[in-house]
């Protein structure tokens, strides 16, 4: 792992984000380098020129001009606040969505860290965009913080139906691992409108672990009546610091839910971090 992107709109939320990601990037035999990123989203603003005509902020190069200068100098002391001698500003214009994948592929990012509001993930996210449309268009993973928090990963859950292609989330779940040191909790959430037999579920579980050599991990099999509760529940009892979950790009499911509504509900009424990984 060699950047970290943080999207920022200069909230609060978004500030939680960067202070995790600072801790990621003091981890020892670590060389991390951070990307602050801002949006200036110039459907959003509106004024009036010096005729009194009402103008959009596309329309008036200057005042377009002026919101970049003063989101620049925002980022600019941010940077100075938190002392980030390893961070560089990126301040952009346009469509949210689109710029973080651009940056994401041109910066070569390995982990995006973003902050979302705490009413709701999906209501209420950075530059009024979802975290929805964040974690299924990115292709690197992306670490959703909902609080100030010290950030830990001893205890990293990872939900899943075991008969998915996971290679490339599961290199990225190993890449976890080895940075924080976690154990991996792998769990199948057993539901009566979706149940198998233990064994069935072993003999799935055998197959999934010795395809991708998980190592230092431990398997559960948890019965509850929605996979969303199921989740959650599981994680209250093993204490997890961090949940993991696959993600498929825009169209698709979240993987291992039932519906877009399920995915939603998993990471919005989870207070602790949430990791996703594009499939």
């Amino acid at each position: 792992m060699k950047k970290i992107l943080i999207p920022t709109d200069f909230s609060e939320a978004s500030n939680n984000a960067l202070e995790v990601a600072i801790q990621i990037a003091k981890k020892p035999d670590q060389d991390l380098s951070l990307v602050l990123m801002h949006v200036v989203d110039l459907d959003r603003f509106f004024t009036t020129n010096q005729s009194g005509e009402y103008v959009d902020a596309k329309q008036d190069p200057t005042y377009k001009a002026h919101l970049i200068e003063s989101a620049g100098q925002k980022l600019e002391a941010l940077i100075e606040k938190y002392g980030l001698t390893n961070a560089i500003g990126k301040i952009e214009t346009g469509d949210v969505i689109e710029l973080l994948n651009k940056t994401v592929s041109e910066e070569e990012i390995d982990l995006m860290v973003i902050g979302a509001h705490s009413s709701s993930i999906y209501k209420e996210m950075l530059f009024s965009s979802t975290t929805d449309g964040v974690i299924r268009t990115v292709t690197c993973p992306v670490l959703t913080i909902r609080k100030n928090q010290t950030f830990k990963a001893d205890n990293l859950v990872f939900a899943t139906n075991l008969d998915e292609e996971h290679d490339n989330v599961i290199t990225q779940i190993k890449e976890m691992q080895r940075l924080f040191g976690s154990n991996l909790h792998l769990v199948y959430i057993n539901t009566p409108a979706d149940f198998y037999n233990n064994h069935r579920i072993n003999s799935m579980k055998d197959n999934f672990v010795d395809k991708y050599q998980l190592e230092n991990y431990t398997f559960s099999i948890y019965n509850d009546f929605t996979v969303e509760t199921g989740i959650a529940h599981f994680c209250e009892d093993v204490q997890a610091d961090l949940l993991a979950l696959a993600a498929t790009h825009l169209g698709n499911l979240l993987d291992y839910t039932i519906s877009t509504h399920t995915s939603d509900v998993v990471i919005d009424e989870s207070s602790r971090p949430v990791i996703t990984f594009a499939r």
